[in-house]
């Protein structure tokens, strides 16, 4: 697994007091993006491409990773993408799209994720 720079988690940290995240919850935010940095080095996807996310968590979802889990990996990326000012451009809708991915099993067609904004910018998880 590869590891993450200091400065990035310094920034990460610094991101997710603005965002207000409990302290109990910033080490499951920590892992999430050491996963996903992982997963996009293990696939070669780019971790600032936000077509990137939904490879992601679909890969939770075959690994079969409770929906709190995948809601909590989801944000936690997100607070990720702010670091770089990314907004994704789906961000915007009410619900992401459906994604067909290519499994073992074949051709599965995925629910999409509902993203929950609070009014105060607070972090939502669950």
């Amino acid at each position: 697994m590869k590891i993450i720079s200091q400065e990035l988690l310094k920034q990460f940290d610094a991101k997710l007091i603005i965002k207000e995240v409990p302290l109990e919850l910033r080490p499951f935010c920590r892992k999430w993006l050491r996963y996903y940095l992982d997963f996009c080095y293990k696939y070669k996807n780019n971790p600032r491409g936000t077509e990137s996310l939904p490879f992601f968590i679909n890969k939770l979802r075959d690994k079969d990773q409770s929906k709190p889990k995948q809601k909590q990996a989801y944000h936690s990326i997100l607070i990720y993408y702010k670091i770089f000012d990314i907004r994704p451009g789906w961000l915007g809708n009410r619900f992401m799209k459906s994604w067909v991915m290519k499994s073992k099993s074949g051709t599965t067609l995925r629910k999409p994720i509902r993203h929950t904004a609070t009014g105060s910018g607070n972090f939502n998880i669950f």
